[in-house]
């Protein structure tokens, strides 16, 4: 069997061309992966930053209702009530989060 230079030259700029446009390929990859990265720990900052702005809200609220300034028979009171539960819920989920 016989190979000729040219078929030879033709295969080799083939394999080049498909090595340059994988290595291209992966680049770009590897670029599109680091940007979501920073981009998962920039939410991450923001989502700790707001764990936290609820938890001091949480415990403003804890203030609060400790001096009983709201009554829970009234319209304010209720709502009050309303409020501190969501907020306890969400203060839940974040120990959920943190503990698993």
């Amino acid at each position: 069997m016989e190979i000729y230079p040219t078929t030879l030259f033709v295969i080799i700029a083939v394999l080049i061309i498909l090595v340059l446009l994988l290595g291209y390929a992966a680049f770009n990859l590897l670029i599109k992966n680091e940007k979501l990265e920073d981009a998962n720990n920039e939410s991450f900052v923001w989502v700790s930053s707001v764990g936290q702005s609820l938890i001091l809200i949480l415990n403003k609220i804890k203030e609060l209702d400790n001096q009983k300034m709201f009554e829970s028979d009234d319209e304010v009171g209720t709502t009050f009530n309303m409020i501190k539960d969501e907020i306890n819920k969400i203060e839940k989920l974040f120990k959920e989060q943190n503990d698993g």
